[in-house]
């Protein structure tokens, strides 16, 4: 990876531009060009033959895995973290126990409380990069802007996923996911069909008048579009564990590159407190930045089959105790990080590094 524009670098106020976390190269191949990535486990499931195991495993394996860990250069390894949010920090000790007790007693409870979250922190993700975005853009008229932002990203992959859900259609690793009874409702599906309609249409108006009048901000309403896009098709799709790794991909990579330039950043103002992560970290450090989140991806694998060898548990439970126990404290972190950094950007105009100083 390379970030060309200075890190440094105060967030341009013209009008109609394009606007960059780093450069336009760098944002255009790793935050939108990178949705070229979402068809790969689709082609390897219908294209290639591969199971959905082994489609699942090449992702864990290649960018699901290194982006999960990569957040706790950010935080577990953080000693300004752990100083600035000791109760917030030790509390994600408490999801892994949750994790635990679930996988054991009611595994299909934990995967729809995982897809949940999960689809939430996709579309949070998005936000804080709209944000992002959106501060280094032309200037909007008014706060209702963002909030038609947050409602599409956030209405968006919900139409079909409710449907299939009250339908008993939204099958995951062979489990059948299930609303609670009281929401199971036609009249659920409908709310969010409307929902969504109403602000795709919002968005679609507000974006061809800020259009007309020279101030649309092109790299974020890109990034909606890209992200709305894709989250409102997904779910639509047959074999749900395939399709959703697809948009996993995109957003993973997406992620790696915002620890990788969030930690360069770091670095050069001496903001690491841990040696190691120090070391990982700059763009001189980009593989071993990268193959070191692969190997601890690897150790996680050899976890699950020490667990499956020295307990009782099924091959499925070890595995999700494992990467659920990983992966939610991943999210636990991010929904507060995420939401804190959306503040610090939207209040003092900060480059992308400032959000992660713990002030």
């Amino acid at each position: 990876m390379s970030a060309q524009a200075p890190a440094l670098a105060r967030p341009s106020r013209s009008w109609g531009e394009w606007s960059w976390l780093s450069s336009p190269g760098w944002d255009t191949r790793f935050i939108l060009a990178s949705a070229a990535l979402i068809p790969i486990p689709l082609l390897l499931f219908h294209g290639a033959g591969l199971s959905v195991a082994a489609v699942n495993l090449i992702v864990a394996a290649l960018v699901g895995g290194p982006h999960m860990y990569s957040t706790y250069t950010l935080t577990f390894l953080e000693r300004r973290f752990w100083l600035r949010y000791p109760l917030l920090t030790l509390g994600a000790l408490a999801v892994p126990v949750a994790v635990v007790v679930l996988a054991v007693v009611d595994l299909t409870l934990l995967l729809t409380l995982f897809l949940a979250w999960a689809s939430f922190h996709v579309l949070q993700q998005a936000a804080f990069l709209s944000d992002s975005y959106r501060v280094r853009g032309p200037a909007e008229p008014s706060r209702w802007a963002r909030v038609i932002d947050y409602a599409v990203l956030f209405s968006s992959m919900y139409p079909f996923a409710i449907d299939k859900l009250i339908h008993d259609r939204f099958i995951i690793e062979n489990h059948v996911l299930r609303l609670p009874a009281i929401l199971r409702s036609e009249a659920l599906v409908t709310l969010a069909w409307l929902a969504f309609a109403v602000a795709l249409a919002l968005f679609t108006a507000k974006s061809i008048v800020e259009a007309r009048e020279g101030r649309l901000n092109y790299t974020k309403t890109v990034l909606i579009a890209l992200t709305v896009s894709v989250a409102f098709v997904i779910p639509s799709f047959h074999q749900l564990d395939v399709a959703f790794q697809g948009i996993n991909v995109w957003h993973s990579f997406q992620y790696l590159a915002i620890i990788w330039l969030v930690n360069k950043q770091r670095k050069e103002r001496g903001l690491i407190s841990n040696r190691a992560v120090a070391k990982l970290s700059g763009a001189d450090n980009t593989l071993r930045f990268y193959a070191t989140l692969v190997g601890i991806t690897a150790l996680g694998g050899v976890v699950v089959l020490a667990l499956e060898l020295l307990t009782s548990l099924s091959t499925e439970q070890c595995y999700y105790i494992v990467v659920l126990g990983c992966l939610l404290v991943h999210y636990y972190f991010d929904t507060f990080l995420f939401t804190r950094a959306g503040l610090v950007i939207r209040e003092q105009l900060a480059p992308l590094t400032g959000v992660w100083e713990w002030p």
